[in-house]
């Protein structure tokens, strides 16, 4: 888990593949910050750097790049 520049909390959820999002005051869920489309495989540690939130990928042993502000796919950065 971990506070993004925003001040939510994002945590891994290995189970549904997605990086969900947390609101940083209130704990309210405010649902998933990733897409489900299959870009990310037992999420295990986040860290967000630049414009940018870095995923491992436990599933497909990578380390996935999502756009920090709205959460879109921009690529694979270091792919098996």
């Amino acid at each position: 888990m971990v506070f993004g520049p925003d001040g939510d909390l994002y945590v891994p959820s290995y189970y549904s593949n997605e990086v969900l999002r947390y609101d940083g005051t209130t704990g309210e869920p405010l649902g998933a910050f990733t897409p489900a489309d299959g870009t990310l495989s037992r999420p295990r540690t986040l860290l967000f750097v630049g414009a940018h939130l870095l995923v491992t990928s436990e599933g497909s042993d990578e380390v996935v790049r999502y756009a920090a502000d709205t959460g879109a796919y921009v690529d694979a950065l270091v792919a098996k």
